[in-house]
């Protein structure tokens, strides 16, 4: 059963040059996802260039405190979630 679809969009490409995770310990309950641990959240970003990505820490500053971390490589580019035993495409090296 077909449950979604993926488009595989490159970030850099399409003007997006800046990946960072970024976690936020909140002020208040104001946040969409919860998670274990010491943050409240944790958000995977990308914006244009560093000017954005200090305006969204800006933004996101009334929610509470974030601390940040840049991406620098995927070691492990993305791959479907598959069902237990299920066979998926191999990729060529």
């Amino acid at each position: 059963m077909i449950t979604g679809y993926h488009a595989l969009v490159d970030p850099t490409r399409a003007g997006r040059g800046v990946r960072a995770i970024v976690r936020m310990h909140c002020y208040g309950p104001t946040c969409l996802h919860r998670v274990t641990g010491d943050d409240c959240s944790v958000l995977l970003v990308v914006v244009e260039d560093i000017p954005a990505f200090e305006t969204l820490l800006d933004r996101l500053s009334i929610y509470g405190q974030s601390t940040s971390s840049m991406v620098l490589d995927d070691l492990l580019p993305w791959s479907p979630v598959l069902p237990p035993g299920a066979v998926g495409p191999t990729s060529a090296a």
